[in-house]
């Protein structure tokens, strides 16, 4: 710990001895401080990341001079001239807002994107207040850009347990300036933590017209893929738990145990529409057919099965709509087979 805090060489004995770098990795902007501070705590030593950028092309010398210029105080960093250094160095590396619109993504930055070391924060141990002092930036308040460190948060994303369009909701109702303090943090963390609590074991009446209605709002949302394949965790355990107090219904037609009559295959016949699936590969693959998920500009745009039951045919034709823009390029992709 005491060799961190040395004084830093002139420049002959500089020329004779390896210059001891230091990597912001895994480091706070205080921690990054005091590992690059002399004993009158000021910031003269070199950053490891700040070579890399320069020698990568991502920082220019001029860049970087502008802004240790503004910073610095008699050729120095203290403390809180380095935090302010330290940010100005890492918004360069933030994605442009043309417009500044709050309507933007929250936390959509790529977690990892380069910058001076980004540091995620999981919440495993801390109590909500530690979380938001761990997360919070030098003025004491958590933004977009911070959100990007909260690891859970980060992974309810990529898990699609927690949609964007959910996230920008909550922040956008409790954020003031872009910008949420300690309380708006705790009552954002309330808001996320409440999307995931469990469902009462309540009695569902009327399951089906509550299935379909269910449904057709899964549908109707503009932002996504129909028929489930952009459903949330919780949105997939909600429709289970509707299926599971329609299966006991005593209209169901379909077998539950052995000893109950089953049905013909000219009940089940017809044409059916889909509605909704849990499949992970239709899911994956965005479609039955895939070619949403590989051609341009395409989207699934629902499916249909017809199931033929005859003395000698059990023939199945799934028809699947490819949308494409423009609509005049649009198209069905049929799969035969049996049943």
């Amino acid at each position: 710990i005491d060799a961190l805090f040395e004084e830093v060489p002139d420049e002959e004995e500089a020329s004779q001895d390896p210059v001891d770098m230091v990597s912001g990795e895994g480091l706070s902007p205080g921690l990054l401080f005091a590992a690059l501070a002399n004993k009158q705590s000021r910031v003269v030593g070199p950053l490891e990341d700040l070579q890399e950028m320069l020698e990568d092309g991502d920082l220019t010398q001029s860049e970087l001079d502008n802004i240790y210029s503004a910073n610095c105080e008699d050729g120095n960093l203290d403390g809180d001239s380095f935090v302010k250094f330290y940010e100005a160095i890492d918004d360069l590396f933030e994605d442009d807002d043309d417009d500044g619109d709050k309507s933007a993504a929250v936390g959509s930055k790529p977690v990892g994107s380069k910058g001076v070391g980004t540091i995620m924060v999981s919440e495993e141990g801390l109590s909500v207040g530690e979380l938001f002092a761990a997360l919070a930036n030098a003025r004491g308040r958590v933004g977009e850009k911070e959100l990007t460190r909260w690891q859970e948060l980060q992974d309810l994303l990529r898990d699609r347990d927690l949609l964007q369009s959910e996230l920008d909701y909550y922040f956008l109702k409790n954020e003031k300036d872009g910008f949420l303090d300690k309380s708006r943090f705790e009552s954002f963390y309330e808001d996320i933590d409440n999307l995931f609590e469990e469902e009462e074991d309540t009695k569902i009446d009327q399951p089906k017209q509550t299935l379909l209605k269910y449904l057709d709002e899964l549908n109707a949302k503009e932002d996504r893929l129909p028929c489930g394949l952009q459903c949330t965790m919780r949105e997939h355990k909600q429709v289970s738990r509707i299926v599971s107090a329609l299966e006991e219904e005593e209209t169901n037609q379909v077998p539950r145990s052995e000893g109950q009559p089953e049905l013909t295959e000219e009940q089940v016949a017809g044409t059916w529409e889909l509605l909704y699936t849990n499949s992970d590969g239709v899911s994956f693959h965005k479609g039955l057919s895939g070619l949403a998920g590989v051609l341009p500009g395409a989207t699934f745009g629902g499916m249909k099965q017809t199931l033929v039951a005859t003395r000698v045919l059990t023939d199945v034709e799934f028809v699947e709509r490819i949308n494409m823009k423009p609509e005049n390029l649009s198209f069905d992709v049929k799969v035969i087979g049996d049943w």
